[in-house]
């Protein structure tokens, strides 16, 4: 069972063939032939046929967000042939309670539908295309919404029992959706100088979820991977195929990860599994010592505190450094939760390195060593 220790965001925000993308037809349903719905019309999605800034494109196909409305996700060509690609974050819900449509996108526990909130026009942080320190100013973006209650990891259509309020059927679809997107880049990327794969709470599992397809579509292309403030810390077993299905999608040819159980999956064990799979790429974390919403949804029922939890994280942490040497932590103090949507992210800083120039090293390449705050109080500004 999918437990309540899912994170609510509560921020608005062979093997290289094309085969590997597993997904559904990405022609929307109501379009002809060869055409997809993109701002509302349907045409070409073309990089060449786009508007510059972003652009919402609905695949149609096999995607639906939780309650069977329509999905979308957006691409914002760049000038460069670099390729950013972002999970959004967006909550999770695991019974009739906590999955049920409301009517509102926002049900108090995740994201369930495509809204104008959900355009990335409104983020900040590395999202924020105009400002001047931004080193993914000239990536093409393609921005990959969650509102499926799944962290991007889900492929079944659940139904919930409840014979007091009526029973709640879910569309546990963000896999399908995630792969719907990346599709886009895979037919009009063909070969990027580098891909920087990453996203927020829910979008942090995404990222690294996704990001062995998106290595073996790219075998020649440098891939970089950071996961920003979700580490999926519990204290008891976790099954994620039960509800989700998760484990169908985990990458068959990653041996560590096929043969996992659901009861014994966790996400270092994840991080573990994809970082010794591939030890020519970096793989990376961003958490704050004591992520409030982390925290929070690790002990929904007040059983521990943000000691606890970060004695958790730095086990976590521990366990992944210890086994995968080219993996990478930034580990600030405070309590924040999502860094690179907000305009934090220029600021956030350990001993001197602000997060910004860690990220922009990681994403050119250059070498980049995990950092942990030392008075963890508080975060270091620069």
């Amino acid at each position: 069972m999918i437990r309540h220790w899912l994170l609510v965001v509560i921020i608005v925000v062979g093997f290289c063939s094309l085969a590997l993308s597993l997904t559904a037809p990405t022609i929307a349903q109501d379009c002809p032939d060869g055409q997809i719905r993109v701002n509302g019309v349907c045409g070409d999605a073309s990089p060449t046929s786009l508007i510059a800034g972003w652009n919402k494109i609905e695949p149609g196909g096999e995607t639906a967000c939780a309650h069977d409305t329509p999905y979308a996700y957006w691409v914002r060509p760049g000038a460069s042939n670099h390729l950013l690609v972002y999970f959004q974050g967006g909550g999770g819900c695991w019974d009739a309670d906590t999955c049920r449509d409301t009517g509102e996108e926002f049900n108090g526990f995740y994201d369930s539908a495509i809204t104008d909130q959900d355009d990335p026009k409104w983020s900040q942080g590395m999202l924020d295309f105009d400002h001047p320190e931004n080193p993914f100013a000239d990536y093409t973006v393609v921005y990959i919404p969650v509102c499926t209650g799944d962290i991007h990891w889900g492929d079944n259509v659940h139904t919930y029992q409840d014979t007091e309020e009526g029973d709640v059927t879910i569309h546990f679809k963000g896999y399908v959706n995630a792969a719907a997107a990346l599709d886009w880049a895979y037919n009009n990327i063909a070969a990027p100088d580098s891909v920087f794969v990453t996203g927020c709470s829910a979008g942090s599992a995404g990222s690294i979820y996704h990001t062995p397809y998106i290595i073996e579509h790219y075998p020649n292309t440098p891939v970089y991977q950071l996961g920003d403030s979700l580490s999926l810390l519990f204290t008891g077993a976790v099954d994620l195929q039960t509800d989700w299905h998760s484990h169908d999608h985990f990458p068959s040819w990653i041996p560590a990860l096929a043969d996992m159980q659901p009861n014994e999956w966790t996400m270092a064990k994840h991080y573990i599994a994809v970082a010794n799979y591939y030890p020519t790429y970096t793989f990376a974390q961003f958490n704050s010592i004591r992520d409030r919403v982390q925290v929070f949804y690790a002990y929904p029922n007040g059983g521990g505190t943000a000691e606890d939890w970060s004695a958790l994280l730095d086990g976590h942490l521990a366990e992944i450094e210890a086994n995968a040497p080219n993996y990478r932590a930034f580990t600030p103090g405070g309590t924040l939760h999502c860094v690179t949507p907000r305009n934090a992210f220029y600021d956030y800083a350990i001993n001197g390195i602000r997060f910004r120039d860690w990220v922009a090293d990681l994403a050119s390449g250059k070498p980049i060593e995990s950092l942990h705050c030392d008075d963890c109080t508080t975060a270091e500004l620069q």
